[in-house]
């Protein structure tokens, strides 16, 4: 995945079995950011993966995390 992709975003909500989904539509890839591993006590360091910067297609800009979106034509 890289800036500029055509994604499709399905968003996991909660922590519920099964999972809750949202469609949020398609858009385009503004942004990739990596993001700073948490560290607790009694579980030690974990990455919770990129967050990307999404430009819905209804307008709106929204960011998601990683598992959330799908390429669907990579751009050139």
């Amino acid at each position: 995945m890289k800036i500029g992709d055509l994604v499709n975003v399905v968003q996991e909500i909660g922590c519920h079995t099964p999972p809750k989904l949202r469609p949020r539509g398609q858009g385009i890839v503004l942004d990739i950011v990596n993001t700073t591993p948490y560290h607790l006590r009694d579980i030690g360091f974990f990455n919770l993966g990129r967050t990307i910067t999404v430009r819905l297609m209804n307008g709106t800009m929204e960011e998601f995390c990683e598992r959330s979106v799908e390429v669907i034509s990579e751009s050139r």
